[in-house]
């Protein structure tokens, strides 16, 4: 299944696309798609 995580400041947004099993949780997928590395203020 196919999904996007995506995080928005003011001046630049982040959208990316992962393919992920079906039954696969938000957590999951928010963890499966490195976001947190790019922002890790993200708590």
């Amino acid at each position: 299944m196919l999904v996007e995580v995506t995080y928005a400041l003011e001046k630049k947004q982040t959208l990316l696309e992962l393919e992920v099993d079906e039954g696969t949780t938000l957590k999951q997928a928010i963890e499966l798609s490195g976001i947190i590395d790019i922002y890790p203020q993200i708590d």
